[in-house]
């Protein structure tokens, strides 16, 4: 059995530990997730202003759809990294290689039989995304071509399962930022040249079977041990996926459908415009979610591998640790990105899409403040499913959907009719209410002291929003008013001193001497200057 400080000696565990495969794929997580979040700045403004708003509530609405196709093998997924982590952890490489097998043999069956059933009630799914007779070609194309590849990326999914439970979460990044740059490049010239909707389709489609072969690529190569055969099918292994799986399927199957509730409900109550208009106001704080979540997407694998040591769930606190120094970071990263966004709402909206609807601000402001709520949760989630306790996450999705069942009714009785302002501020407000539900649970089952909680990871998460908001109040209107790349200019020098001003408390008031100490001397090594260097520097 190996340590979770051990080498990778012989090519199976992770290279230098587990600590340092966790630090290893936070660092380019954020970076990948950097460009992505650059890159999804400028997609919406440009496909709506090609498409316009009806076409480009098509596309929004179909990748809900795309959503709950994917929840029938989410379950494998996670199962994919939690048994390749505790077969590494044991050493026990033929449980890795069965799972691994057996997962795609039941993901391809599937994809193929819900392929079928899309294919054949396209008049229903038409007649639910209600599309009109113009844009109906276009939409079966691009749901019937979006749906074949993403189901073909479900059912290959072993391969970057088995990078993930390997803690190869390096080569995973840089495939995705590979992959979704493409998409760009793509997009750009597709929907540019006047292709419309299909042009949006093939760029997904290109960039997915992309990453599909680079997820095989990288595999191939980086698992000596990987072995895929019809002979590896096992009884054993499906047990094994359907038990851990099962309770993953269903709660996944909730996490989807409330991440595209207030779509869900807007599209047969409003129309397709109104879908539109609500995914281009959490479109950004969905985007911006990406970079704080690199702090929790390497967690399944670390905790599958501490819990593949014994049989207590967390004996020495180990899992309670890496909980809150995650949670600690990722909750800081969230506030200076998500005050920013609901600090300076109208004038972002302004650069972004130059006369945004005059609802979005406050559709943009409330989905920020549930979003980095809702993040603060991540963690958590990631880490009980590595230790192999998917189940706690009822904890959430439970009080979401009651909170809903009452708050979205509410919403509309109090102003007499549904609107995307009411649908967006229950939506919002559920989350928000269940994140914090979450909390509460997970802390009472890691035993983490609120008190402790609350001043290593929420307060400091807090602490760039009323700077952000004064900022905002204090030039958001006239930048709002102004040209929009005088504004563009604007919100970075604004954004830029807000954040600067912020991290500046952070580092005063929050963070510990030796986290002070790790930036300092950080920053020298950067520098290249020795130990009191900028000091001498300075003088």
């Amino acid at each position: 059995m190996a340590s979770s400080n051990a080498t990778d000696e012989d090519g199976i565990g992770p290279e230098g530990g587990v600590e340092r495969a966790l630090v290893h794929g936070i660092a380019l997580g954020l970076l990948a997730r950097i460009g992505y979040l650059a890159t999804r700045f400028f997609i919406p403004p440009f496909a709506v202003s090609h498409l316009g708003m009806e076409a480009y509530g098509v596309w929004a609405t179909a990748f809900v759809l795309v959503s709950y196709l994917g929840i029938s093998t989410f379950g494998l997924s996670i199962g994919y990294v939690r048994y390749v982590a505790d077969g590494i952890a044991r050493r026990d490489l033929e449980q890795a290689n069965e799972v691994l097998s057996t997962g795609l043999a039941v993901a391809g069956s599937i994809s193929v039989l819900l392929y079928a059933g899309i294919w054949l009630a396209w008049p229903s799914v038409s007649a639910w995304l209600e599309v009109g007779p113009a844009l109906a070609p276009e939409a079966r194309y691009v749901v019937l071509a979006v749906v074949a590849v993403f189901l073909a990326d479900v059912s290959l999914g072993v391969f970057s399962g088995a990078l993930t439970g390997a803690h190869r979460i390096g080569d995973t990044q840089v495939i995705w930022t590979i992959s979704y740059l493409l998409e760009v490049v793509l997009i750009v010239s597709f929907v540019g040249s006047g292709r419309g909707l299909r042009g949006l389709a093939d760029a997904f489609v290109i960039r997915t079977l992309v990453s599909i072969g680079l997820s095989a690529l990288f595999a191939w190569r980086r698992l000596p041990w990987l072995r895929l055969s019809p002979g590896r099918v096992t009884r054993r292994a499906l047990q094994r996926l359907l038990a851990f799986g099962g309770a993953v399927q269903g709660l996944g199957l909730l996490a989807i459908a409330l991440n595209s509730i207030e779509r869900v409900v807007a599209a047969p109550l409003l129309g397709v415009q109104a879908a539109g208009l609500l995914d281009l106001g959490k479109k950004l704080p969905s985007t911006a979610a990406s970079l704080p979540s690199a702090f929790d997407s390497a967690l399944a694998p670390s905790a599958a591998h501490l819990r593949g040591r014994g049989d207590e769930l967390d004996p020495d606190g180990a899992l309670a640790g890496l909980y809150l120094q995650s949670a600690r970071y990722m909750g800081i990263v969230s506030g200076l990105l998500f005050a920013f966004l609901a600090g300076f709402a109208p004038s972002l909206l302004h650069v972004w899409l130059g006369t945004p609807e005059a609802s979005l601000p406050l559709i943009l402001c409330v989905f920020a403040l549930a979003t980095h709520l809702h993040l603060l949760t991540g963690p958590g989630t990631n880490l009980l499913k590595g230790a192999g306790r998917p189940w706690e996450e009822l904890f959430y999705s439970g009080p979401n959907v009651a909170l809903l069942a009452v708050l979205l009714p509410g919403v509309r009785g109090v102003q007499g009719t549904w609107t995307v302002e009411g649908i967006a501020i229950a939506v919002s407000a559920a989350t928000a209410g269940s994140a914090l539900v979450f909390l509460l649970r997970l802390h009472h089952v890691l035993a983490v002291p609120a008190r402790v909680y609350l001043r290593r990871v929420f307060l400091p998460g807090l602490l760039p929003f009323p700077i952000a908001a004064a900022g905002g109040l204090l030039v958001g209107a006239r930048l709002a008013a102004s040209e929009r790349w005088l504004a563009a200019a604007g919100v970075g020098l604004a954004g830029g001193v807000t954040a600067a001003l912020a991290a500046g408390l952070l580092y005063a008031l929050v963070l510990d001497p030796e986290e002070r100490h790790w930036i300092t001397s950080t920053l020298r090594r950067r520098l290249g200057l020795r130990d009191g260097g900028l000091v001498r520097a300075r003088s």
